[in-house]
């Protein structure tokens, strides 16, 4: 991790950690390969994460292994002392479950009490992400959460046009205001919408396998 800075502000810096994941000849992250950048007079950005609590995401443990990242999320925005918010998702409509906290117990509560069940209503999360972001960088002087969507991109409930064509406009206009990263449940070999979320956002696409967090170090 980079410097810390005297008002305890940080940033991800993505970019920086895939570069370190490479230099210590990994294909999956590691928390020590995670890099922040200093942040002067804005305090610690906050951390807006969604997931995927649909019933494919029941198939293979993959919310199990949605959850497991999530924590360890939550571990890293308490190094930092970040706030975490919580946007989960399943059957017809997504719900902004726990407002940015830095009670993070809270947050990891309520994760591990998410079962899988319905249908995967994502452009209704990237919307509702939208609200919650443009909400927090009005509070914040323009500072924007750092946001993790968790799915295996099985997206199949509109808002009430093309589902494809929503999660690339919805995409587009979250990518304006915040830096997405999508963490990718699902098989590389199945169709899904993570790729064309993580392009059209301008976002970082990670596959769950290349993602690998060891709470015990």
């Amino acid at each position: 991790m980079t410097g810390k800075s005297q008002d305890g502000g940080f940033r991800l810096d993505l970019h920086l950690s895939l570069i370190n994941m490479a230099l210590n000849r990994r294909s999956w992250l590691e928390p020590e390969d995670l890099s922040f950048r200093q942040i002067k007079n804005q305090g610690a950005v906050p951390i807006l994460l969604l997931l995927d609590a649909s019933k494919s995401m029941d198939f293979s443990r993959r919310i199990v292994l949605a959850k497991s990242i999530l924590n360890g999320l939550i571990v890293r925005a308490y190094q930092v002392r970040s706030k975490v918010g919580l946007i989960s998702f399943s059957g017809t409509e997504a719900k902004y479950v726990v407002p940015f906290t830095r009670n993070l117990k809270k947050v990891s509560e309520y994760i591990e009490g998410v079962t899988a069940q319905g249908k995967t209503p994502m452009s209704m999360a990237l919307s509702l992400a939208i609200r919650v972001t443009n909400r927090e960088r009005r509070s914040r002087r323009n500072v924007s959460p750092l946001i993790f969507l968790i799915s295996d991109g099985k997206a199949n409930v509109s808002l009430g046009g093309n589902v494809t064509q929503e999660l690339s406009e919805l995409s587009e206009k979250l990518g304006k205001i915040s830096k997405l990263t999508v963490v990718d449940t699902g098989s590389p070999f199945h169709p899904s919408f993570n790729r064309l979320i993580s392009e059209r956002s301008g976002g970082v696409l990670i596959h769950v396998k290349e993602f690998s967090w060891d709470l015990h170090k």
